[in-house]
């Protein structure tokens, strides 16, 4: 998603992916766009997964070009054949340079240097492929960031990052170490919930988020492999490491060129969503796991 310019995020009760992740309807941008060209979709098909390759199954779901030559296009064979269409198709093939470019990341990063906000956010079942996805278009993102601002003429410019899990419901900083077990005897400790609050100017902040300011790229991904060490993952039937939580990344850019009075504020999120999934196939056991399942399955729904 990508606005005109940086927008406040929608403040409504409901569950808390909801409110970090809606846009403030009141808001109106600057310039208008179509829904066309404010969400694109682009659909990434994976290979056979392990589980999968045992039980000797085939795949049924491949990307092909339409009449006009893009690959947009996936077909379903199934009982009865489906086609469904979207803005890109990434096959089975599809390496990481080619998922960069599907989801327009360069673009992406010039407008947040330019002041303006952009989300990229994978979405899909359990066992999909979104973190995949997403681990391999994180480090490109923030490559690019990077020079950018280098290579950008600016007299300043200054990155920042968060890095936040929801977890049943929770806020979770993913910058701020777990707490230590003193008793054995005693459940494990729980990291620190965060609250979201309500600013002044409109729009919701998380309390007590932990910034860093990382001086380059490869700081930014010690950062970010710092963070995902900490993320709620757990096996199930479906996938080894599975993950547990939504997990959103986000980097914040500020420039200011040679004679200008303002700084430039622009804020580049990238969503690793909880996959949905059913206990049946998944063979979650135990309250804990199917409590997970339903807050996952819950927040998918409102989003």
């Amino acid at each position: 998603r990508d606005t005109a310019r940086p927008h406040p995020l929608h403040a409504e009760k409901g569950v808390s992916l909801q409110r970090l992740t809606d846009a403030k309807k009141r808001a109106a941008p600057t310039k208008m766009t179509t829904p066309a060209a404010a969400v694109k979709v682009v659909v990434r098909i994976r290979p056979l997964n392990a589980y999968e390759q045992r039980d000797g199954d085939t795949p049924i779901v491949r990307a092909y070009s339409g009449d006009d030559g893009r690959q947009n296009r996936v077909i379903v064979d199934g009982q009865r054949e489906e086609t469904f269409e979207y803005a890109t198709s990434l096959s089975e093939t599809a390496n990481e340079h080619e998922v960069a470019k599907a989801a327009n990341a360069q673009q992406l990063v010039q407008r947040v240097v330019d002041g303006r906000n952009a989300t990229v956010l994978a979405y899909g079942q359990t066992a999909a492929g979104k973190t995949h996805t997403i681990d391999g278009l994180l480090p490109t993102v923030i490559d690019r960031i990077f020079k950018a601002t280098h290579d950008g003429g600016f007299e300043t410019s200054e990155v920042s990052v968060s890095y936040l899990e929801i977890y049943n419901e929770q806020v979770r900083d993913l910058l701020v170490p777990a707490p230590v077990q003193t008793d054995p005897d005693r459940p494990p400790p729980q990291p620190k919930a965060l609250n979201l609050q309500n600013r002044l100017q409109g729009g919701v902040t998380v309390v007590g988020l932990s910034e860093r300011k990382p001086r380059n790229a490869l700081e930014a991904k010690r950062v970010l492999k710092e963070g995902g060490e900490r993320r709620a993952a757990a096996a199930t039937a479906m996938n080894d490491r599975s993950s547990r939580s939504h997990a959103v990344f986000e980097v914040r850019v500020e420039t200011r060129r040679r004679g200008d009075a303002a700084t430039r504020r622009g804020r580049f999120l990238l969503a690793d969503l909880a996959g949905s999934e059913s206990a049946g196939r998944t063979n979650e056991s135990g309250n804990a796991r199917r409590r997970e399942a339903r807050t996952i399955n819950q927040s998918l729904l409102a989003l």
